[in-house]
């Protein structure tokens, strides 16, 4: 297994990304192109570099550092220690999307499939799909390599069928000429295939009831999640909340080149530990505001199958982390009883630390 996943470059294949632009980042005529390949993407020829971002762009957001891979991985159960969750099980992820519809500037966001909703409503500039599961990540590089080659999400969709799963193979075997990472992509996509299959079934049908549209129903979101791929705008890399590293990296490198982060999303990741001051650092690096929006989700599972689901403005919450006597998430969301198996909560804290 590869020790730790590196994506270096940028590739653009179409030269008109329409609202996936950053004209604050676009390359000056006179500057020479920097595009590179992605890790799973071909390497692009000169006709395809037009557009591309400066090289010092390039540099610093996809040159800041990694943390180590987890060598365990937490759960709130015992039984689910060291498991890789390849697929969410958060049903109404639907509830964030008014949270964050339109929000731009920079996503940062755990696990797999959730990004790329979050990324479809809110089109953002820059996004960076974080774990501290290196098979998180890899399953994201899949996922890249899948919206490269799907002009639409049914397509998409039938690279992770059990039916494309063959073609599905023999695509990521001409895409990694290394035999290390050609046995890891087919084996992290093995063990995510059907998971994410039945995922991406269960997320069309679910907010299509629920009225609301996704990249997997809505071509315009999907267009905007493929372009961000093709630009180099979407990187997925190993970042360990609790690490000293990869967040405070992108926190400085988005300041640094005027890309506010509005959109991050942690899922029930805090109700694995009590805030350390690693992880105080790392959100205060980020420079959230009273614009940035912070959705975590809080497992409830035993009353109603799912989770709560919670937003914060980001500025709150880093006033909140401030407060040396909050010492978990517990601290600051207030406890909501489930009615019924049928009641999901989502709740907007604008509660500010000591008022009543």
């Amino acid at each position: 297994m590869v020790s730790r996943l590196r994506c270096f470059g940028f590739l653009l294949l179409a030269s008109v990304l329409g609202a996936a632009a950053l004209p604050v980042l676009a390359r000056p005529a006179s500057e020479p192109c920097a595009c590179r390949g992605m890790r799973g993407f071909p390497e692009p020829s000169n006709e395809a570099c037009r557009g591309c971002l400066p090289k010092g762009v390039l540099e610093r957001l996809w040159n800041t550092p990694e943390d180590p891979a987890a060598v365990s991985l937490d759960a709130i159960r015992a039984e689910h220690r060291n498991k890789h969750f390849l697929a969410s099980d958060e049903r109404n992820l639907h509830l964030f999307r008014d949270a964050v519809a339109e929000a731009g500037g920079g996503f940062i966001g755990v696990g797999t499939d959730q990004a790329y909703l979050f990324i479809g409503w809110s089109r953002p500039e820059f996004a960076w799909l974080t774990d501290y599961d290196e098979w998180v990540v890899w399953v994201h590089v899949i996922s890249g390599i899948f919206f490269d080659v799907s002009d639409d999400a049914q397509a998409y969709l039938a690279r992770w069928s059990s039916r494309g799963q063959r073609e599905s193979l023999a695509l990521l075997a001409a895409r990694f000429q290394d035999p290390v990472q050609r046995r890891m992509a087919e084996r992290v996509f093995r063990a995510a295939r059907p998971l994410t299959a039945r995922r991406l079934a269960f997320l069309m049908d679910h907010c299509r009831r629920a009225g609301v549209a996704t990249y997997l129903t809505d071509p315009a979101q999907y267009d905007f999640v493929r372009n961000l791929w093709r630009s180099g705008r979407i990187r997925p890399m190993v970042a360990n909340l609790l690490g000293t590293q990869a967040l405070r990296g992108i926190g400085q490198a988005a300041a640094d080149h005027g890309i506010p982060i509005r959109t991050i999303y942690l899922s029930n990741a805090e109700q694995y530990w009590k805030y350390p001051e690693s992880f105080r650092e790392n959100v205060r690096a980020l420079r959230l505001d009273e614009r940035s929006r912070v959705l975590r989700t809080l497992a409830s599972k035993r009353a109603n199958g799912d989770y709560r689901y919670v937003v914060q403005p980001g500025n709150l919450f880093t006033e909140w982390l401030a407060e040396p006597k909050v010492a978990s998430v517990g601290n600051i969301v207030p406890f909501v009883p489930i009615k019924s198996p049928g009641h999901i909560p989502y709740l907007f804290l604008e509660r500010r630390p000591g008022a009543r």
